[in-house]
């Protein structure tokens, strides 16, 4: 596997995550669920990481 600035990037990214929701699940169940719903996206040179409340967001504001 070859890698890159953003697959280092996006391992990183998911390494928090995964952090975040062991300690979110039982101590903040609404956090857990959204960080069960994120979306996490690579699109060299961009990487779009979001929850579901920030996403609903986005869309309305994007059309």
């Amino acid at each position: 596997m070859l890698y890159t600035a953003n697959s280092n990037v996006k391992a990183s990214i998911t390494k928090r995550i995964d952090a975040q929701t062991v300690k979110f699940k039982d101590y903040r169940p609404n956090e857990y669920a959204l960080l069960k719903k994120h979306v996490l996206k690579v699109q060299v040179p961009y990487i779009l990481f979001t929850v579901e409340g920030v996403i609903i967001e986005f869309k309305q504001e994007t059309g």
